[in-house]
């Protein structure tokens, strides 16, 4: 795909586009925003081995750190997690790498909120997405987390996700657990 754009493309200058993506990242970081790693490649963390994560991480600082800086902050997809429910230890091989690499708060988006794990050095959290797949599953019963999402909405004080829910959006990837 990237080929095919850069063929149909050619007035397209890759470093042009990073330097106007940094000076929109430099703005949303005066106005109060914060960034954090998602992993390069969309990873599950938890089935990905640790040389896995290292590549696809030495992958995110070339492509994505040098637009929005260092991040002491890592969201793993797919409500995966790098350890057990017993917190990260120095035997975790992912976890001493992330942490190796200057990450000190550990989410994943697994639609749960209100649980948060104190390490001796690092923070871990759940966190819940809030993205058009979990407004419509929330606001829809009978699809993937409903009531997960449902109540966490809830709980945040968002209790009318019709009334900002666009009705014309495409809800068909919305079906499938995520």
């Amino acid at each position: 795909a990237q080929k095919n754009f850069l063929l149909e493309h050619p007035e397209y200058d890759y470093d042009t586009d990073c330097e106007e993506a940094r000076k929109i990242a430099e703005a949303m970081k005066a106005n109060g925003w914060t960034f954090a790693s998602h992993t390069y490649g969309h990873r599950n963390a938890a089935e990905s081995s640790a040389e896995a994560l290292m590549t696809d991480h030495e992958r995110w600082k070339i492509a994505v750190e040098q637009i929005v800086g260092p991040t002491d902050k890592i969201i793993f997809a797919f409500g995966a997690d790098i350890g057990p429910v017993n917190g990260y230890t120095e035997n975790n091989e992912k976890f001493m790498y992330f942490k190796s690499q200057g990450f000190t708060i550990f989410c994943n988006v697994d639609g749960n909120i209100g649980w948060t794990e104190f390490g001796n050095d690092y923070v871990r959290t759940g966190r819940v997405a809030l993205d058009g797949v979990s407004m419509y599953n929330a606001m829809t019963p009978g699809t993937p987390s409903h009531e997960t999402y449902a109540y966490d909405f809830e709980q945040l004080g968002i209790y009318d996700i019709a009334s900002f829910f666009d009705p014309n959006r495409n809800t068909t990837y919305c079906l499938s657990e995520s």
